[in-house]
């Protein structure tokens, strides 16, 4: 009934759904996996769905989660459906595979945390290219830091990062996309951010580097049901830099302040 206390999957080239559906697994338990296997091989893989389902994984995440993954590339759906991890975000949690971290999509989605996105959260992930879903649906009910992206230069396919937080709160940040030239898309990334307050900042599409977001096609929904958002101008110079969008639907939708 219980994990071995000497396990190690350092060899293993792939570790999809490995403990998926074990739902006597603790959070003591998985951590205890996390920290015996040792940053190669299975690290290097890919982690899709390593513990989804497992319910008895509760309480707050140890900073140190991932301590040993420093090789870890794809953590996308990670979590999901652990629904009884709460607390909030260790601000240092994914530092340990910041550079090699790929594709973090769906991987906090629908977990009962709590509070922002720590400031230098996403420092050092140069190779993420996939944060699509990342917290969606979640509880978060902080604020979004200043430069959140700033190291983010591989970034492409951010759909629905933030949609259905209903509680995260605060402006938006108005260098949001600035450090990101390669991005695809942005569609519903607020979508249904009710408490997200003040005015949208028509600088969020502004590189730092100068120049234009040719690959930027899809920004549709991206602010859709932020009924709280409210502008005494309207943002007339937010996609100034980006000539090839191709679909805005539903992008300002239920934002009945915007003038």
């Amino acid at each position: 009934r219980n994990i071995p206390t000497n396990i190690d999957l350092s060899e293993a080239s792939s570790g999809s759904r490995t403990f998926a559906g074990c739902y006597q697994l603790t959070m003591a338990q998985a951590k205890m996996i996390m920290d015996s296997t040792k940053n190669t091989g299975l690290y290097s893989g890919n982690m899709w769905r390593f513990f989804e389902s497992c319910i008895g994984i509760k309480g707050q995440l140890p900073e140190d989660f991932f301590a040993n993954a420093k090789a870890l590339a794809g953590g996308n759906y990670f979590f999901t459906g652990c629904s009884e991890i709460t607390g909030t975000l260790p601000p240092r949690l994914l530092q340990p595979c910041a550079a090699s971290l790929k594709d973090t999509g769906y991987m906090f989605s629908g977990l009962n945390i709590t509070g922002g996105i720590p400031e230098g959260f996403f420092d050092g992930m140069v190779n993420l290219s996939d944060a699509y879903h990342m917290f969606s649906s979640t509880k978060l009910n902080g604020v979004l830091p200043d430069k959140m992206f700033k190291d983010c230069r591989g970034l492409v396919n951010a759909y629905n990062m933030f949609s259905s937080c209903s509680s995260l709160t605060g402006q938006i940040p108005t260098d949001l996309f600035n450090y990101s030239p390669k991005l695809k898309t942005v569609a519903n990334f607020f979508s249904g951010c009710s408490s997200l307050v003040g005015e949208i900042p028509d600088t969020i599409f502004n590189l730092t580097t100068g120049g234009t977001y040719d690959d930027l096609l899809y920004v549709d929904g991206l602010f859709n049901n932020c009924s709280n958002l409210r502008g005494s101008e309207f943002p007339s110079y937010l996609f100034e830099f980006t000539p090839n969008i191709l679909l805005v639907d539903y992008l300002f939708n239920g934002i009945p302040n915007l003038s």
